[in-house]
């Protein structure tokens, strides 16, 4: 993925893993907000969403647009900006993982009901929490 955002999302990625030698989702508190970067991030995300359609947004973009959009979760610029197809999806996907998390005895049903819908980042997703 050589689109700008891509890169920018990556040195995110590089910057959290110098900064911090144990994995992000232990890290916990504000940690992302250290990050000097932000407004570059920004501003090619929002590049991103007007130059591409979020129904040609391939299984990897759409991995990456999901981890950038929770590691901003202090601001939430970015999930402020999705176009509504696309947050609407996002929010889907969020469901299950915030299901997961909680052992909640929906998860079975809700995994069953993402995979009927037919949509194919959905139902990854679905599937892949599912084998977790």
């Amino acid at each position: 993925m050589t689109n700008p955002l891509f890169i920018e999302i990556e040195k995110f990625d590089q910057w959290a893993q110098s900064q911090y030698n144990i994995p992000q989702d232990d890290i916990g508190g504000e940690w992302e907000c250290n990050y000097e970067q932000w407004n570059n991030i920004y501003t090619v995300f929002e590049d991103f969403l007007h130059e591409t359609e979020p129904s040609h947004w391939s299984h990897k973009e759409k991995e990456r647009l999901l981890y950038i959009i929770a590691r901003d979760n202090e601001i939430g610029r970015l999930a402020a900006t999705l176009p509504e197809q696309a947050l609407i999806e996002y929010q889907r996907i969020a469901v299950l993982y915030a299901l997961k998390e909680i052992n909640s005895k929906q998860l079975d049903k809700y995994i069953r009901l993402a995979k009927q819908d037919g949509r194919r980042y959905l139902v990854e997703n679905a599937i892949k929490i599912e084998g977790e």
